[in-house]
């Protein structure tokens, strides 16, 4: 909007945006308040969490009378968390001693903290393997895991450490790849165990666009899905921007199906079998690739063993890995070439940053107008059901097609000028034949008496049934002193 005074009849235009007046993604009205709120949290410092989640289906549910599945339980969240200060000073997640000036990455304080930078490797008795040595203590990882106690619900933990620990004075963006389908809804039904609804929420029908915790004096959390940006699976994001081929190399097929709690700890030799692969349900190109990467792996595999839990972990580990790097470069790749914008921190989708790119940087003033809602014409819109009868009525009609004046005209609808009613469609007639009305009378709108035989039933604008119907009945008399009227 281009929030400045003119009369009505002046079109409003849609302004570019300043570097400093790039708006947070809010779907609320752009009141005096809610500007300088925006501004204040525009202010705050910025850290990026990813984060990944596993789940196991040992529990049946039932769906509906006759469809019973398996209830997603959540077992493993990942989490990485880097700010804004290591980023721009090129530290990574890997960095284990180092920090930027001011970081705000966050400290484990406490046990309970420090436990979740531990990462859960764990033995079966009498096993004696020993833990992988490439994922050790991280303070800017953490692991939720219920590996030991089924009590332990990870999501609880990822929710504690979010809205109880680290600055108050800070934005957390949570990022996860397909989150708005899968990982938000384990949030959701947390947040909503605790009676703590989300301060907003951006939605199309199950699909969550963005959601957003924490109010005044609050830690403030931001989540986002990483699916709106790449459009594609995170394997495929390796090579979408070239990531290091120790990423590429790491992620592997893995055996959803055998994720149950009582395989946790047993280690197998060599790998499960291929049906917790659930290769059947894969496309033809990449279930060629997981037969040929099985068989590969079961022939060289005499010396290596699979436990399920020690495999979740690099499995996470490596998703959250490929997420984070996809994350910060594209991330980077937008800032140089839109003024520094933040995607994840301005818009939702791959739509809204275009959009917002185009403000930014290429919109002149005074250029692109505003369009109402519903268009200019939207007081003349006219119901698809009566659309579709005008064309059967042409259908039947033939010496009537690409005669009736309807509002998908350029000059809209016709319109009676001694009365002042607009009609659905309008045949002029060649003479001495009258011109002839079309009205379809919708039930809801015309107060039908078959459909809502409760006659002090309150329907469309507020009237009731009645109302509607004398009105509709007063219309089609003075239309039928004007002209024949064809009407259903």
């Amino acid at each position: 909007m281009c929030n400045g005074p003119h009369t009505e009849d002046q079109p409003c235009f849609i302004q570019p945006l300043k570097p400093d007046e790039d708006e947070q993604d809010n779907n609320e009205n752009n009141n005096e308040q809610q500007q300088q709120q925006r501004t204040r949290n525009h202010r705050q410092p910025i850290r990026l969490c990813f984060f990944d989640a596993e789940t196991n289906q040992d529990e049946p549910v039932q769906i509906s009378q006759n469809i019973n599945g398996y209830r997603h339980v959540p077992l493993l969240i990942i989490a990485e968390v880097i700010c804004e200060a290591c980023i721009r000073a090129n530290i990574r997640i890997e960095d284990v001693g180092q920090r930027a000036q001011g970081c705000f990455c966050g400290t484990p304080r406490g046990e309970r903290w420090r436990n979740w930078c531990s990462p859960p490797f764990r033995n079966a008795p009498g096993d004696n393997t020993a833990f992988p040595d490439n994922i050790t203590f991280n303070h800017r990882r953490m692991f939720f895991h219920s590996f030991d106690n089924a009590e332990d619900n990870p999501v609880d933990q990822f929710l504690d450490y979010l809205l109880n620990h680290g600055s108050q004075h800070m934005l957390t963006i949570c990022i996860a790849h397909n989150g708005g389908k899968y990982d938000f809804h384990l949030l959701l039904e947390a947040l909503h165990r605790r009676s703590h609804p989300p301060t907003r929420i951006c939605t199309t029908g199950l699909k969550i666009y963005s959601m957003s915790l924490g109010g005044n004096n609050q830690r403030k959390v931001l989540f986002k899905d990483s699916l709106n940006y790449f459009f594609c699976e995170l394997d495929a994001l390796t090579k979408v921007f070239a990531l290091p081929e120790d990423l590429v190399t790491a992620k592997p097929f893995f055996p959803y199906l055998f994720i149950q709690r009582q395989h946790l700890h047993y280690r197998l030799r060599g790998l499960p079998a291929i049906q917790y692969y659930q290769p059947e349900y894969k496309k033809a190109e990449k279930r060629e690739k997981l037969i040929e990467w099985y068989t590969q792996q079961t022939s060289i595999q005499t010396t290596t063993n699979f436990q399920l839990r020690e495999q979740l972990i690099h499995y996470c580990v490596n998703d959250v890995a490929i997420l984070r790097e996809s994350v910060l470069r594209f991330r980077q790749l937008i800032g140089e070439n839109t003024k520094n914008l933040d995607p994840f921190l301005t818009v939702s989708t791959a739509a809204g940053l275009a959009l917002t790119t185009m403000r930014r940087c290429f919109l002149p003033e005074n250029w692109l107008v505003h369009s109402p809602e519903g268009g200019y014409l939207r007081g003349r819109r006219a119901s698809a059901e009566s659309q579709r009868y005008i064309r059967f009525f042409e259908l039947q009609h033939p010496e009537s097609a690409g005669q009736i004046q309807h509002a998908q005209w350029a000059i809209g609808e016709a319109h009676v000028e001694d009365c002042g009613y607009r009609l659905d469609g309008l045949w002029q007639r060649s003479p001495p034949l009258r011109p002839l009305a079309i009205e379809y009378m919708g039930c809801y709108y015309h107060g039908c008496p078959k459909c809502f035989p409760i006659r002090d039933q309150r329907l469309a604008a507020g009237r009731t049934a009645e109302e509607l119907f004398e009105r509709t009945q007063q219309r089609l008399w003075e239309l039928e002193h004007h002209m024949d009227i064809n009407f259903t």
